[in-house]
């Protein structure tokens, strides 16, 4: 069985080793998934020009795996630099590319949605070839909030999103019911988040509860996202920021993980004064994640748009108190009390500082340790493993 993975969101990363590297978002464990159900895995993500140090690249992103059984494929972006997404023959050789890793293979996994994934999608139909479709998120509100051309696209994409799902053999969906609510389809369906976390240690919940009764001198918030990504929603917070200090509540630092410069943020963030709360973290990676969200008092998710969002449960399993945005499976997540109108900066400055007044923190850290337990890694993955090998054992077309 040759199974082919591809995904055009992330980018792949070359090291002066030759080793091909990604972010956080793809781990061992989760290519360990396809490989369990396969003889060999073709992964297909464009990459960046960028030759790293591997040292440089080891410290910030995940190795994929030195298995023979894998094959990589890197694929142009079509993204960056921007003058790229109308470059015809660039377009061209990702697209022929595509079409021939598909016909080469058996069946494929096409996770999100992108002008890569709908190549893949086209080449399934044209080669009779069974796709499994991984539903990560909702496509307008994705790219609607991002840029003017995001807006411009927004709806050809949502109509994309609706039909990848509808054709789809098989769909996996991240969350239990928003997504399969917007985007049905007609192959067999299950909920199942691509979380990744071990069985919650009751010994993190302890920590977390004796550290709230500690006396602090700042209350530590961050949050995780590409820095450059409007669609993430960190200028909201730093405009809450300004908003608490006005309020007379000024002891917090605020810190940003994630890859991107953060040029942008800082300025904002000095011209609404608050210039010296913020602390860029850079790209972390997922072993050493989880050793960060203990050291943060609150993780707020602030997004324009989110399927169901890994770094919540992240957090959750680390019994880290969690405000975000009421967008996406965020509300199959957190309790009500904690969510805020997306990209509603007054309410977000609110639930900032009710979580941080009586025994709220220490409620929200229960409450999510408890909720983070229906995300174990074994659960997750029995239920995935047999929905996967469903797809795997069905009738070729």
């Amino acid at each position: 069985m040759n199974l082919l993975f591809i995904q055009g969101g992330s980018r792949l990363k070359l090291s002066d080793k030759g080793l091909w590297y990604t972010d956080p978002n793809f781990t061992a464990e989760i290519w360990n998934r396809y490989l369990d159900v396969c003889d060999k895995l073709t992964i297909l993500l464009r990459r960046e020009r960028k030759i790293y140090e591997d040292s440089e690249a080891r410290s910030q992103f995940n190795v994929i795996p030195q298995d023979d059984r894998i094959e990589v494929i890197a694929l142009d972006d079509l993204m960056l630099p921007k003058w790229n997404y109308l470059n015809y023959i660039l377009r061209r050789r990702v697209k022929k590319t595509i079409f021939e890793a598909v016909e080469n293979c058996d069946k494929a996994v096409i996770r999100s949605n992108t002008d890569y994934t709908y190549y893949a999608y086209q080449a399934c139909k044209q080669y009779d070839k069974a796709y499994f479709h991984e539903v990560t998120g909702f496509a307008y509100e994705g790219l609607y909030y991002q840029s003017f051309m995001g807006k411009v696209l927004a709806s050809k994409m949502e109509d994309r999103q609706k039909l990848l799902a509808r054709e789809a053999d098989y769909a996996l969906y991240v969350t239990e019911h928003a997504l399969q609510k917007r985007y049905p389809s007609n192959g067999k369906m299950l909920g199942c988040s691509d979380v990744n976390i071990g069985c919650p240690d009751e010994e993190v919940l302890k920590h977390r509860l004796d550290s709230l009764m500690k006396p602090k001198p700042k209350i530590v918030i961050g949050t995780c996202g590409r820095i450059a990504d409007k669609n993430k929603g960190q200028h909201l917070v730093i405009k809450a920021l300004a908003a608490l200090r006005d309020e007379g509540v000024g002891n917090i630092e605020y810190q940003l993980v994630g890859f991107g410069d953060p040029q942008g943020l800082q300025k904002l963030a000095d011209e609404y004064g608050v210039g010296e709360k913020l602390k860029f973290i850079g790209g972390i990676p997922y072993n050493k994640m989880m050793e960060w969200y203990d050291n943060i008092d609150i993780y707020v998710q602030p997004s324009y748009s989110e399927g169901l969002s890994r770094a919540i449960v992240e957090a959750m399993s680390r019994a880290c108190p969690v405000i975000c945005s009421d967008v996406g499976g965020n509300s199959e997540l957190v309790d009500a009390e904690f969510l805020f109108p997306r990209g509603n900066i007054a309410s977000l400055a609110v639930k900032l500082h009710l979580m941080m007044q009586n025994d709220n923190m220490g409620k929200s850290a229960r409450m999510n340790f408890e909720k983070s337990k229906s995300f174990e890694r074994g659960l997750l993955d029995t239920k995935r493993h047999e929905f996967f090998m469903e797809f795997i054992s069905s009738q070729d077309k």
